[in-house]
This record gives C-alpha cells, sequence and structure tokens, in this order.
C-alpha cells in the first residue's frame, strides 16, 4: 500500500490505519457556507462530530469518529481543522475551508497542499466535473471528479445525497474515492477503493451539528 497520508482525507487515513436530482441554489443560500444550513453540504461548524462504521469485504471491522476541532489562521486563511479519531485516538488530521465556490482542502496531516483541492463545488450539481492537479510533499496528486444524483441508506437514515466520484493517480498509483454527501449533513458514505476490486466502506452512524 503506498503513502496516503500526505494527500488522502482524514477518512482515507483513519481507515486505514484502522484495518491494516440537479440541485441549482440561489446566491442567498451561499452567505454561510459550511454552517449546516440551506444548500450546505458539508458543515464545518466547530463541534460537529460523525461517527462512522467502517465496511471491509461485506464485513464491520471497526469505527471511526471525525470532529471539528477548531478554527485556525494559517497563512491569513481562516481554515477547520478536521480531525479523524480511532478508540479515542487522533490519528489523522486536515484543514478544510468552506466558501460560496465550493469546500477546499488546504493541508493533510499538517502538509500544505500546493494548490487547494477542491472537494466539493457549490452549488451542487450532477453532471459537473473538475481536474485535479496539486502536490503535498513529495507526492503528485492528478484526477478528475464526477458528480451526481443519488439516494442512500445507512445506518443514520435515508438521504439524498450528490456524489463525487473521484479517479486519481497518487504517484503514478491509482486511487479511487467516491462520496455521498447529504444536504446539512455532509459525508454520509464512502467508497476508498486503493487496490481495483478491494475497497473499503464507511457509513454513518450518528450525526451532530456544531454550534454557529
Amino acid at each position: 500500500m503506498f503513502p496516503l497520508r500526505r494527500f488522502a482525507s482524514v477518512r482515507l487515513v483513519a481507515v486505514s490505519l484502522a484495518i491494516v436530482p440537479t440541485v441549482l441554489l440561489s446566491p442567498m443560500a451561499w452567505s454561510q457556507p459550511g454552517t449546516g444550513g440551506k444548500g450546505d453540504y458539508y458543515p464545518l461548524v466547530v463541534g460537529t462530530r460523525w461517527d462512522y462504521r467502517i465496511v471491509f469485504d461485506g464485513e464491520v471491522k471497526g469505527s471511526i469518529s471525525e470532529v471539528v476541532a477548531e478554527q485556525e489562521t494559517i497563512n491569513n486563511v481562516r481554515l477547520l481543522r478536521l480531525e479523524a479519531h480511532v478508540k479515542g485516538t487522533v490519528v489523522a488530521t486536515e484543514h478544510l475551508r468552506a466558501t460560496p465556490q465550493g469546500v477546499y482542502r488546504h493541508r493533510v496531516q499538517g502538509a500544505e497542499s500546493k494548490s487547494p483541492v477542491l472537494v466539493l463545488r457549490y452549488p451542487v450539481k450532477a453532471g459537473d466535473s473538475w481536474k485535479i492537479a496539486t502536490q503535498v510533499g513529495q507526492q503528485r496528486i492528478e484526477g478528475k471528479v464526477t458528480t451526481r444524483l443519488d439516494e442512500v441508506e445507512v445506518p443514520a437514515g435515508k438521504f439524498k445525497a450528490i456524489v463525487t466520484e473521484g479517479d486519481f493517480e497518487v504517484d503514478g498509483k491509482p486511487l479511487k474515492v467516491t462520496t455521498w454527501f447529504a444536504e446539512g449533513v455532509g459525508v454520509v458514505k464512502e467508497i476508498t477503493e486503493l487496490i481495483p476490486g478491494i475497497a473499503t466502506t464507511i457509513e454513518l452512524e450518528k450525526f451532530r451539528l456544531g454550534k454557529p
């Protein structure tokens, strides 16, 4: 398995450690992105928490939690630090920023991305796509993300979601990540395929929105 710590989201890192309709929104909906309101698909309010179960080869292998731990200003940019917890221990971090244009990943495991990675474009819509080309430390990441709509059921309930399907190369090796984002909740499901035909899934069990 090639190293993912500098590129992958906290979910990819935490999972690796744990297991060795078109939507168009009015401009007013985006006056406060990241707060969990209408049109927001990735709440980034301090105190927000997601609890997931990890499924591998059809069996539940464990659990992880993600918490928006703190707001930090780095290089004069306001970022939110997202932490992944496994059995009470912080195993991964990333720094995100929510803007009217979308949610961007600026740092992973403390390492800065040469250019911020667009995680989800706002306003969300099916049939959207964007390319990613950046470098984190010595790792070169390239790929493309496409979107579609879907209804998904996880332990936390049924959700209408915007799905991002990312096909990447990390230092020339393949990585596929499919993520379901629900309005006002964020990531409810994610499938990570590090090796073709071998995938790990996380599914939301519980969600708590922090207080703005």
